[in-house]
């Protein structure tokens, strides 16, 4: 996490993953940006400490390859 640009989450499953979850908190901790296709009924957007991880929340990964790709300026 500390050398990558941005993170980009595939949460449409709507599972909970705890290795998913640390992925988000460092990214938060090292002030990455998070870029997320997510149910924003799931459970993910309905836990307030993941949800505030999330800066651009997609809702599919298409969407969201092109948000990462505006991210990171290409």
């Amino acid at each position: 996490m500390k050398r990558c640009d941005a993170l980009l989450v595939n949460l449409l499953n709507g599972d909970k993953s705890f290795g998913t979850a640390m992925e988000l908190a460092w990214a938060y901790a090292f002030h990455k940006p998070v870029v997320a296709a997510v149910l924003t009924d799931g459970p993910y957007m309905r836990h307030p400490m993941l949800a505030q991880t999330i800066r651009f929340v997609c809702s599919d990964m298409d969407e969201a390859i092109d948000v990462v790709a505006v991210v990171l300026g290409r």
